[in-house]
């Protein structure tokens, strides 16, 4: 079984007195169409996947620059137990808020790597939980 049926079935067989398969120009331009709409599609799945993981990393560098001045202040100011405990809650939530982006990062990847025949989860559902985790507010 061919792997392009419907080409196949627009397909004729005999050209003039030569045997070639050619399809109608009309068949040919709906698929061109198609191919166009799905790479505008997947070149926006790209940018929002380098756009999540440019924020995964910003993340990241907050939350280990807050874990660096958290503990040198510490040091340094004789801090109180109860302050110190204070700033590693934030920075424990700050490491939860970085768990849920990475999460809904791995979300946007999954659907960008899964033909579109197999998906699942609809990519609307994939951005919101994206949207979702970095838009919190404390």
């Amino acid at each position: 079984m061919s792997d392009t049926p419907e080409t196949d079935a627009q397909a004729d067989k005999i050209f003039g007195n030569h045997s070639c398969a050619t399809v109608l120009a009309d068949f040919a331009r709906k698929l061109e169409r198609e191919r166009n709409e799905a790479r505008h599609e997947i070149e926006g799945w790209k940018n929002k996947w380098n756009i999540a993981v440019e924020m995964a990393a910003r993340a990241e560098n907050e939350r280990d620059e807050a874990r660096y001045e958290s503990d040198a202040q510490a040091r340094l100011l004789g801090m109180s137990a109860e302050r110190e405990e204070s700033l590693r809650g934030k920075l424990f939530l700050a490491e939860r808020e970085l768990a849920k982006i990475k999460e809904a990062a791995k979300s946007v990847v999954e659907i960008w790597e899964t033909p579109p025949w197999k998906i699942d989860a609809t990519p609307s559902k994939a951005i919101t939980q994206l949207r979702d985790a970095i838009c919190q507010e404390d």
